[in-house]
């Protein structure tokens, strides 16, 4: 079998990117992207779940806050989790009373409804992403390196005067 300059049979990942550093950047890259799209996933469908119950049923202040099983949704552990941390980016939207029931002020029911909105999140959207997320992936995997070595073949050869 002819073996050509740019052929990784038999090799592992470390290999792969000694022979090729630009492995050593765009996987990485590509796995920040992968991790940022998770995290936006999660704010519309979870997060965006509570936040649109709590709107609808008009939970705007601490007389009309409500706990979330009075609105309809039950919460898991990722948005009791934010719920208690006093800096997570859902408490900067959503209230929290001593008695833990929950309501969104008027002033922040536009931001609620912008990033925590759930219709924006459909199924057949997050397959593409991820689909998308893949696909870039290895077309930076083949595009990096022979641009790299288009730029080496016109500059490689020249001496700085």
């Amino acid at each position: 079998m002819p073996c050509g300059k740019r052929t990784f049979i038999n090799m592992n990942l470390s290999e792969a990117i000694q022979t090729n550093p630009s492995y050593a950047i765009i996987l990485p890259m590509m796995l920040g992207l992968f991790i940022a799209a998770v995290i936006v996933i999660v704010n519309k469908r979870v997060f965006g779940r509570l936040t649109s119950a709590l709107m609808e049923a008009g939970a705007e202040n601490e007389s009309t806050a409500l706990k979330p099983e009075e609105c309809g949704v039950k919460i898991g552990k990722i948005t009791e989790k934010s719920l208690k941390r006093d800096n997570s980016g859902l408490r900067k939207v959503i209230s929290v009373t001593e008695d833990g029931r929950l309501y969104i002020a008027p002033e922040n029911q536009s931001r609620a409804a912008t990033v925590y909105n759930p219709k924006d999140a459909s199924i057949a959207g997050i397959i593409l992403i991820f689909v998308a997320i893949i696909a870039l992936t290895f077309l930076l995997l083949k595009l990096v390196p022979w641009l790299s070595e288009i730029v080496e073949n016109a500059f490689g050869g020249q001496e700085n005067v």
